[in-house]
């Protein structure tokens, strides 16, 4: 570390190179077609319960489509299904890897748009292969990935697990 480096510049710095700068919400919902990507190449599920609030649910939906270099995640999602199911695919930028994704059920909206009702995370899956990630990524990586993305990256600050 430089000399001139403190502990906490460090940690900005680290922080900075793995999500970028905050994020702006985007004029219109991302699509898939928005971004060149690749799958996953060895995924791995586990259960996760996230509740959500349809005012986050709003803006996941939303997605989020990088404007410049600094922008460092590629995010979108599909649904909700007529199972009341959306899938939130997370990606770097630059490689268009696919780093994780979410699912999320919606409760009954009688009808509605999905996005005035309960919802939330039944799971997520990641991306385990070292070679394609450049690392180990596991459960608890990929939990604060998603959960760091969609703080500093999407202004969605998600509750502690079992909340």
């Amino acid at each position: 570390m430089p000399p001139n480096l403190t502990p906490q510049h460090a940690s900005d710095l680290t922080h900075w190179s793995a999500y970028g700068q905050p994020g702006r919400a985007p004029a219109k919902r991302v699509t898939a077609a928005d971004w060149k990507t690749s799958p996953f190449h060895d995924p791995i599920t586990s259960a996760w319960t996230v509740r959500l609030e349809p005012s986050q649910l709003a803006k996941l939906l939303d997605g989020f489509l990088p404007r410049e270099m600094e922008d460092k995640w590629f995010v979108f999602a599909d649904g909700p299904d007529p199972e009341g199911h959306v899938y939130m695919h997370f990606y770097r930028s630059w490689t268009g890897i696919k780093v994780a994704e979410v699912d999320i059920e919606i409760g009954d909206s009688s009808g509605g748009d999905g996005l005035h009702c309960a919802a939330h995370m039944t799971s997520v899956t990641w991306e385990a292969s070292q070679e394609v990630t450049c690392g180990r990524q596991d459960e608890r990586s990929a939990k604060r990935t998603v959960r760091e993305v969609c703080r500093w990256v999407m202004g969605v600050e998600l509750p502690d697990e079992g909340a």
